[in-house]
């Protein structure tokens, strides 16, 4: 995917998330190995995620809530952090794609292994794009990220996963709080790891 393509998709996925799904949903992924799709249409926005969490940590410096003064990080530290951050988002893409898959047929949904995935990785669009801002410490739009993801989730729904009107609400409202839950659960882990939260309260 070209850089105009990639910018175009985010506007609209942000404005316009119904068209958009459509889009996803008639771009074939038969012949193009889905590894290879992840690197095309996710890796890219995720490395910007990330990127800009290692700007901000190394370079600007966390501020934790009511501190006055911002913490930096050693250029290594935030390397290592970025890489479990990296991690993080894929395995739990991943994971949430399979709930997905999983649990459609108790929503009367129709789901394939490719449209399960898309609809997890782009609902996360949102939480990727807003945490960019990573670099500006203390910025609270975490829950702004989250919602309007749970909103493209429940979007995509009825166009990827055939799912009535009358059951997507309860199923965005699991699969949201399973991805969400993944991430906390996660974050945690790194914060016991390292010592440090990964989140300037930006993406969580």
């Amino acid at each position: 995917m070209n850089l105009d393509k990639f910018l175009d998709r985010i506007l609209e996925l942000l404005i316009n998330p119904a068209k958009q799904w459509t889009l996803i949903l008639n771009e074939g992924t038969q012949e193009l190995h889905i590894y290879r799709y992840i690197a095309m249409h996710i890796l890219p926005i995720i490395i910007l995620n990330v990127g800009a969490y290692f700007a901000g940590a190394a370079l600007v410096g966390i501020k934790a809530p009511g501190a006055t003064n911002g913490t930096y990080l050693s250029p290594i530290t935030a390397f290592f952090i970025s890489l479990l951050m990296i991690a993080t988002y894929i395995g739990v893409v991943f994971v949430g794609s399979k709930i997905i898959s999983l649990i459609a047929s108790s929503f009367d949904s129709h789901v394939n292994e490719t449209n399960a995935f898309k609809l997890t990785a782009f609902s996360m669009y949102p939480l990727f794009i807003f945490g960019s801002l990573h670099f500006i410490p203390g910025l609270k739009i975490g829950t702004l990220a989250g919602c309007y993801g749970i909103y493209l989730l429940y979007t995509g729904f009825p166009i990827l996963a055939a799912t009535p009107a009358e059951k997507s609400a309860g199923y965005t409202l699991v699969v949201s709080l399973a991805i969400i839950g993944m991430l906390a659960l996660a974050f945690s882990l790194i914060n016991t790891i390292t010592g440090v939260a990964p989140t300037f309260r930006v993406g969580l």
